[in-house]
């Protein structure tokens, strides 16, 4: 079976919603194909670890714009696979035999878990896709006991998940502190406070590869313990198998790829040798790429991708929990507390360039975003947080 379109996009995650939104305003009269090996309509990822306690179904998760802004203009085949790419050719093959002719191709193919030593079994699973969260769902009963493996923003949500399903929760991670790569030591002692005051048992420094599966329950060999359920955020890996690289698809300033008219965006490409895992920089990259299909069928100069802060929220319990470019290199460092509020201001010749903040009403995320984005003044940073 023969099939052509101007523009193919492989996933559907944000960067390929993105890019198909995108590719729409720019070119409205292409043609769009958009394949993902996942079932079903495309849905919000980063919601699946924020509303398991309330009990969820396939629909919980999904993205109303796409069904009602990009559906009806794209055509979209879930639950199949793309298993081959000739980039000569611009030809994809698919696992029923299909063969896709292409103009432009977008990859936008995600991440896949990181897998503990023992693989996964009927009680030890993976954490990354809407499957995994309705397959996790049922484990999640009052009095049960789970281990949730890692100690990213991910981990951290899903912890909070099952302890507000009234369950006995051991969070275990590598690190020697949760959220190591947004959270210094000071800030992040305070939420793992936090997690004990609602009796999440945490696990700094543990190998989760001592994981195993004895008698149909996991148990960690380093602490002795075994558990009802465990359950593994513990990283991701790009999905580089129609391109292959050890470390993400390499991606130029138009997001294109070595080849030319095939572009990558999202988890699955590397950008200046840095691979995101962030929702914001995957719906940005997936822009660029719809933009730069889009006009380079028309002839037109690509636009560039600009690097987007490392900006990550969350909300643990009741704290909202805000991080942005927590790695940059400082000339200050300025703490701002009160009460249950606890700001960490990094500065640079007395503006913003980076922060982390516990506690603060989640509506001054935008505002502090653009503080950091556009380097404001110290001190209308400090009038911000203290009005």
């Amino acid at each position: 079976m023969h099939e052509q379109t101007d523009i193919a996009i492989i996933g559907a995650g944000i960067a390929g919603i993105s890019a198909a939104a995108s590719a729409i305003q720019a070119y409205p009269e292409a043609s769009i194909l958009i394949v993902s090996d996942e079932a079903g309509l495309p849905y919000k990822r980063t919601t699946l670890s924020k509303k398991l306690a309330e009990g969820v179904t396939a629909e919980s998760f999904n993205l109303p714009r796409f069904t009602e802004e990009i559906l009806p203009l794209v055509r979209y085949i879930p639950a199949l696979r793309v298993t081959a790419l000739d980039t000569i050719q611009r030809t994809l093959t698919t696992t029923d035999g299909r063969a896709i002719a292409a103009k432009t191709i977008i990859l936008a193919c995600g991440s896949v878990p990181r897998t503990p030593r023992c693989g996964w079994q009927s009680a030890i699973l993976p954490f990354r896709t809407r499957e995994d969260a309705l397959t996790l769902s049922p484990f999640l009963q009052p009095g049960g006991k789970i281990l949730v493996g890692g100690d990213g923003v991910l981990a951290v949500e899903l912890a909070c998940q099952c302890s507000r399903a009234g369950m006995q929760v051991t969070l275990a991670g590598r690190n020697r502190h949760i959220l190591q790569r947004q959270f210094d030591q000071e800030s992040a002692s305070r939420l793992e406070g936090l997690l004990g005051q609602h009796a999440i048992h945490w696990l700094p420094e543990t190998d989760i590869d001592t994981l195993d599966h004895v008698d149909g329950k996991p148990l960690l060999a380093q602490d002795n313990a075994s558990f009802d359920c465990a359950v593994i955020a513990a990283g991701v890996v790009p999905r580089t198998g129609l391109l292959p690289h050890p470390a993400g698809i390499p991606v130029d300033q138009h997001c294109q790829t070595g080849s030319k008219g095939i572009f990558a965006a999202g988890d699955c490409s590397t950008h200046e040798g840095v691979v995101t895992t962030l929702w914001h920089q995957a719906e940005a990259q997936g822009k660029i790429a719809g933009l730069n299909a889009a006009a380079s069928l028309k002839g037109l100069p690509l636009a560039p991708y600009t690097m987007q802060p490392q900006r990550v929220k969350c909300r643990i319990f009741d704290c909202f929990t805000w991080s942005c470019n927590p790695g940059a290199t400082p000339d200050s460092v300025e703490i701002i507390s009160s009460g249950p509020m606890f700001v960490r201001l990094l500065g640079v010749a007395g503006h913003m360039a980076g922060a982390t903040a516990i506690g603060i009403p989640e509506e001054l995320d935008a505002s502090l975003s653009e503080a950091v984005r556009d380097a404001w003044p110290l001190e209308q940073v400090r009038r911000l947080l203290t009005c």
